[in-house]
């Protein structure tokens, strides 16, 4: 069937390939623009691994990286619009009632900007999730919810997780520009490109 096979190569390009490379991008930017939090997941990887390839079974002991990784998907989700639902019975909200048959669409990116569930939601601050803060299931929803969510929200985080591990052991970034610009694609990409320095991790300049 050329049609699954096509629907099912979508979904591994989309899916588990463009929104993970999407959200690597956003980390390395927030990172950039926050040295402190930089230092302080620098410092735990130092601690934890103390040279040592990351593995999975590491990844519960590294709560600073869990926790950057899910501020830069409250601040840039690569998903940042979920699938429309059609409603399937009438749904009164404050103020207003969702009809059955109406078409709605959540976008996460908006939702998790809404100072009603995050303070100073335009903040890049990873202390909101170790400190469970943001331990709202029905506002942070980046890899969607419900009985749809994200099949591969565990191994994405694993895969994420692991990447900028790795990746931080050998080179920091150190540089980008001040102000970038989501664009909204197959992901969430900063609009013209995302151009980092790194420097060689043990290094001053």
């Amino acid at each position: 069937d050329r049609t699954a096979i096509r629907n099912d190569a979508m979904s591994l390009l989309i899916a588990g390939h463009e929104t993970s490379g999407a959200l690597l991008g956003w980390t390395a930017h927030c990172l950039v623009q926050s040295p402190p939090w930089r230092d302080r997941l620098c410092a735990e990887l130092d601690a934890v691994l103390q040279g040592a390839a990351p593995r999975p079974e590491d990844l519960p002991h590294l709560p600073v990286l869990r926790a950057v990784i899910m501020e830069v998907l409250r601040l840039y989700p690569p998903a940042y619009a979920l699938f429309l639902r059609r409603a399937t019975c009438d749904v009164a909200m404050p103020g207003f009632t969702i009809r059955k048959g109406d078409l709605v669409q959540i976008t996460p990116y908006a939702l998790h900007r809404d100072p009603r569930w995050f303070t100073e939601p335009d903040r890049f601050d990873p202390d909101r999730f170790l400190a469970g803060e943001a331990a709202l299931p029905k506002a942070y929803v980046p890899f969607g919810n419900g009985p749809r969510i994200c099949i591969g929200q565990g191994f994405g985080m694993m895969e994420v997780c692991l990447v900028v591990a790795s990746l931080l052991q050998r080179w920091v970034p150190v540089a980008g520009p001040p102000v970038v610009m989501p664009e909204p694609r197959f992901s969430l990409r900063p609009r013209g490109g995302l151009a980092i320095t790194w420097r060689q991790a043990g290094r001053a300049t």
